[in-house]
């Protein structure tokens, strides 16, 4: 699918409480034995574009990726809540690969990023607000910070100190655990730099 046309469907969600579809598309929120599913508005999205669930290293849609990450207002104005996981950080690909053959690069140089509104933990109604295209090609400014990050991150894999990745480390893109592993993850301060003002246009131009 064309990222195009995948923003054009995306559109439809607009607004919507994508617990609605949840259902529909195989995904669940609370479990029989009353665990929450804290990734179900991601996978409904994911779905909704015809996506499967799963944590490849590829792009999710062939040389695009897909990621879904949630806004809160914060003073009457809409902030990203949280940093937004990229790729899990594997030491062995890190050790060998540069940042141009990185799975980072990869999720990054051409994506989709899906926003909802998320105003507590364990919610069962969630809100679409919006979805924008990013291409890190674009900006070389980025590009080369981020590409520091990353290095930053290599450089500690290298010299064997990956149990010593922490969150402080990168000033766009930074490491921190993620379940019994690590991920590199998109700072807050980042998303609501470059991500937040495009959202705003694109709520413009579609009259929200």
């Amino acid at each position: 699918m064309e990222r195009e046309t995948a923003i054009q469907k995306l559109s439809n969600l607009n607004g919507k409480d994508l617990s609605k579809f949840a259902d529909g598309y195989g995904v669940t929120i609370i479990s029989n034995n009353g665990g929450y599913n804290k990734g179900w508005p991601g996978q409904v999205v994911e779905r909704h574009l015809g996506g499967t669930i799963d944590s490849s290293k590829k792009p999710d849609f062939g040389d695009w990726e897909l990621k879904t990450t949630a806004l809160e207002f914060k003073n009457g104005e809409l902030k990203f809540r949280y940093p937004m996981s990229i790729t899990m950080i594997n030491e062995s690909d890190v050790r060998k690969s540069s940042f141009k053959d990185s799975g980072l690069l990869a999720k990054l140089r051409k994506m989709i990023i899906a926003t909802t509104i998320w105003e507590a933990p364990y919610q069962t109604e969630v809100v679409f607000y919006g979805a924008v295209m990013f291409d890190l090609d674009d900006n070389q400014q980025i590009y080369k910070q981020i590409e520091s990050d990353y290095n930053l991150v290599r450089d500690k894999v290298l010299n064997g100190e990956f149990s010593e990745l922490h969150g402080y480390m990168g000033k766009y893109i930074q490491p921190r655990t993620k379940g019994p592993g690590k991920a590199f993850y998109a700072r807050a301060a980042f998303l609501n730099e470059f991500i937040l003002p495009l959202l705003h246009q694109n709520a413009k131009v579609s009259g929200r």
